[in-house]
């Protein structure tokens, strides 16, 4: 269970965050059915599973300032498109603000009104923290066009390459960018993804065994 619940939280990002948000409150699994996992009818279950995520916060809280401390990896383009959602951030917090007062208006009594309290916590949390992390982002990186091993091109597989490679007999083709600039629907990977660690490096000609599977690389070109 604490597997299925790093993993779940690890993976995405949006429910990453709303945990993070929580700081340090107890979190419990409030569920009336039975007394291991949540709370149980009267709450003096176990609360088991509420513990475990306590747990995974404060791991996943760790590893995210580790991650916090080291300069990231990107593109310009991929500095292009953080900046614009930075500075268009202000602008959804507005319209959050503006549907905070709908949402009042159609139900005043805002302890009873879960849309409210909703919007109220994206307005005062999630949003200003996303905007502090996109300002780190912006002010802590180094671009991948600036590194020696761009600039000096060799033809060996870098941050900022495009690799075409047979995988298992099926011709395939990624670019290599950045840290957090992984798109599975353009075919581009993360320099930090397992597959692009296992590439860096290598040259045209070059075959590696990546999970068992077999990978020609055919030809390496730089972006």
């Amino acid at each position: 269970m604490f597997d299925a619940v790093y993993y779940k939280f690890k993976q995405n990002i949006d429910i990453l965050e709303k945990l993070l948000n929580t700081g340090n409150a107890e979190i419990i699994e409030a569920t009336v059915k039975e007394n291991y996992w949540g709370c149980g009818p009267n709450n003096d279950g176990q609360n088991n599973y509420g513990k475990i995520v306590v747990k995974v916060r404060e791991i996943l809280r760790k590893e995210q300032k580790k991650e916090d401390n080291v300069m990231e990896l990107i593109s310009k383009e991929g500095y292009k498109g953080i900046r614009k959602e930075y500075d268009e951030i202000d602008n959804e917090l507005i319209k959050v603000q503006k549907a905070m007062g709908e949402s009042a208006k159609r139900d005043n009594d805002l302890r009873e009104n879960p849309e409210y309290m909703q919007l109220r916590v994206k307005a005062m949390y999630e949003i200003p923290k996303r905007k502090e992390k996109l300002l780190n982002r912006l002010k802590e990186c180094k671009f991948i066009e600036d590194q020696d091993e761009y600039k000096n091109f060799d033809g060996s597989v870098i941050a900022g390459s495009k690799v075409k490679i047979t995988f298992d007999g099926e011709k395939e083709e990624y670019s290599i960018l950045g840290d957090k600039e992984g798109s599975f629907e353009e075919n581009i990977m993360s320099c930090k993804a397992p597959l692009a660690q296992t590439l860096l490096g290598k040259r045209a000609g070059d075959t590696v065994n990546f999970n068992n599977a077999i990978i020609i690389i055919e030809e390496v070109t730089k972006i």
